[in-house]
């Protein structure tokens, strides 16, 4: 513990060591030390002793090197029984004077012990191993990430093999400069779900941005992701590498291989868990993940969404939009995207007018399967008001209904704009024209409509007006209107949504207009 004394402390919980290495040496084999959260300042060594060295979290418990070598060592035969568990290994600086003293973070020599659970970052090595390096040694790493070793004047790659076998599972490599992996001498390290990301190769390294072997070494991956490294994900000379069910940037040859960006959740936060609809997701070996991580997030899609052209149709005496008629507007929605939506995908209508029934309208779907297209239909009456020629602009594109609440299904489409002509062939100056001589309810169009429609009437007088959507239950759907409007020629939009905003399920519906005494 950081509170604890090495001259007066017995090793016992209550009365603890103040430093790591002062425990390794009053233990014995089979022994566990464990260390309290915080961090030690010290290089440690495990002297050969087959002993469990468990921190209380890798986030809190901290052993940084003070640049004066590896910060830890494994090199007088430690077994598999050797366990190094739940720490940061941080600062260390091996300057590899001779085949001992290299692996800034971590030196196993003539060694195979068992490390799990631990981060290793911010290391560096003049020579062999920013992070690890492994020389005639066999460990095990399972949960390990090795990441931000290395510096750009001393660029040596993240973890190191030399005539070594080790084993790595569920381990990430990342942002290491010199590289992800050197392997070299007659290695055959496996590896097994594996994600090796954004790690660049300097001159010291080759080009192996992910991997580097040669000298007769041979690897084994699978279940790997090799994303995003720099130059080359992997780069061998006189080596062998035999890959399956891995995800590797740019191909490699092997069963159940594929080249497909893995959609990790937050790379740029150091977040490589997959996304729901990551292709690395089940596809490995015997229907596992590939990588070091499962799911960690929902779905990551650049939709493509698109609206074709209007075909737009005149409901009058001629083809001429007049004050009074109504337009019906159809046109293709399509989700040019090869994964389905399901989160009420939809349109978005707008005019810049308020010469018509339409300001604002919304089409939802409740979801569309992938490449999918649907004929969508509209309509807007030209206000009986208007007394010369005016042009309205219309603006449609697509979105999803209250996306924010599930942002991956958010939809960035382009807005297709469009304008249509209002003619008067007849301009009146006297107003009474304009006033309708009795009450008529006329039949909503479009009917059937998918899923917004217009309801026309008209009001010979002035009154208060209630306009109420019912189920084929007689329940209240919606509240459309419950105010006073002016007598003339009247329309409201239903958009088919009920009174909190949720769309309706298909069906049939009845609305009913109160108007006055009517």
């Amino acid at each position: 513990s950081t509170t604890g004394s090495d001259s007066t402390g017995d090793g016992s919980e209550a009365n603890p060591f103040a430093t790591i290495q002062t425990a390794i040496d009053s233990s014995s084999d089979g022994d566990s030390v464990l260390v309290a959260a915080g961090t030690y300042v010290e290089n440690i060594n495990f002297g050969g002793k087959n002993l469990k060295l468990v921190g209380a979290d890798r986030e809190t418990t901290i052993i940084d090197g003070n640049q004066s070598g590896s910060v830890v060592t494994f090199r007088n035969g430690e077994d598999s029984t050797a366990v190094l568990s739940g720490f940061t290994i941080t600062n260390g600086h091996a300057c590899c004077e001779g085949e001992t003293n290299c692996g800034g973070g971590i030196l196993c020599y003539y060694s195979s012990p068992t490390i799990v659970d631990v981060l290793i970052t911010g290391n560096s090595a003049t020579s062999i191993g920013s992070g690890i390096a492994c020389w005639d040694a066999n460990p095990r790493l399972v949960n390990v990430t090795i990441s931000g070793n290395g510096t750009d004047e001393q660029n040596n790659a993240g973890i190191a093999f030399l005539n070594a076998s080790p084993s790595l599972v569920n381990v990430l490599i990342t942002n290491n400069s010199g590289g992800g992996i050197e392997c070299t001498n007659n290695s055959s390290p496996s590896l097994e779900n594996v994600t090796i990301t954004g790690n660049s190769a300097g001159f010291n390294s080759y080009n192996g941005g992910g991997i580097y072997t040669n000298n007769s070494s041979v690897l084994t991956l699978v279940n790997c992701i090799l994303w995003d490294n720099s130059p080359d994900e992997i780069d061998l000379f006189d080596a062998s590498v035999f890959v399956s069910y891995s995800d590797i940037a740019g191909g490699w040859e092997g069963e159940g291989n594929i080249s497909v960006d893995p959609f990790f959740c937050e790379p740029d936060s150091g977040d490589f868990t997959l996304a729901e609809n990551s292709p690395c997701v089940g596809t490995g070996e015997d229907g596992e993940n590939m990588g070091a991580f499962g799911v960690g997030c929902g779905i990551q899609v650049d939709w493509d969404f698109s609206l074709s052209e209007p075909v737009i149709e005149v409901m009058g005496t001629d083809n001429v939009w007049n004050p009074g008629d109504t337009i019906s507007v159809e046109m293709d929605f399509c989700n040019n995207t090869d994964v389905a939506h399901n989160y009420y995908p939809g349109v978005t209508i707008e005019s810049d007018s308020s010469l018509t029934s339409l300001h604002s309208g919304h089409i939802w779907f409740y979801a569309m399967v992938a490449d999918e297209c649907h004929a969508i239909s509209w309509g807007a009456i030209a206000n009986t008001s208007i007394i010369s020629d005016t042009i309205v602009e219309f603006r449609a594109y697509p979105e999803a209904l209250n996306c924010q609440n599930q942002p991956e299904y958010c939809i960035d489409g382009d807005t297709l704009t469009f304008e249509i002509p209002i003619v008067v062939q007849v301009v009146s100056t006297e107003p009474e024209h304009f006033i309708p001589e009795e009450f008529v309810l006329h039949q909503n169009y479009p009917n059937p409509f998918n899923p917004v429609t217009t309801l026309r009437y008209d009001l010979p007088e002035n009154g208060h007006i209630n306009i109420t959507i019912y189920d084929m239950l007689g329940r209240q759907v919606k509240t459309l209107m419950d105010q006073t409007q002016d007598a003339g020629y009247r329309s409201i939009i239903w958009d088919a949504t009920n009174d909190y905003g949720k769309p309706v399920s298909a069906g049939i519906y009845l609305y009913q207009i109160q108007a006055g005494e009517y």
